[in-house]
């Protein structure tokens, strides 16, 4: 299988790459710090729509919702523009929502405060 060639290998590449991506937010989303490294740059969480942490599973079934959301021309993404409570398609059907959260840490990440 020679990536050069094309073919299945960009494929099978492509496809490891969201599936990387998809674990890394899967985990981080639903550890107790409830962000990607990105989002807790912003001080922002993803939460349940009662302000609860969100189980791996739901991380999880909210990336691969993410990845049908950017897809689909972007479509999903531009919601968040047009929503109520800025939920993109992702969110809305995972039960989802990223807020900021004036009490958080910015390096929280980085060590326990």
């Amino acid at each position: 299988m020679n990536i050069e060639s094309g073919g299945v290998g960009w494929a099978v590449v492509i496809f490891g790459m969201i599936a990387g991506l998809a674990l890394y937010s899967s985990i981080l989303e639903s550890s107790k710090y409830q962000s990607t490294v990105g989002k807790s740059e912003y001080r922002c969480v993803v939460t349940d729509l009662e302000g609860r942490r969100i189980s791996f599973k739901t991380a999880m079934f909210r990336a691969i919702l993410k990845v049908v959301s950017i897809g689909f021309f972007g479509i999903g993404l531009v919601m968040i523009y047009h929503s109520d409570k800025c939920q993109g398609l992702h969110d809305v059907y995972a039960k989802t929502i990223v807020i900021r959260n004036r009490n958080f840490s910015r390096y929280s990440l980085v060590r326990d405060t």
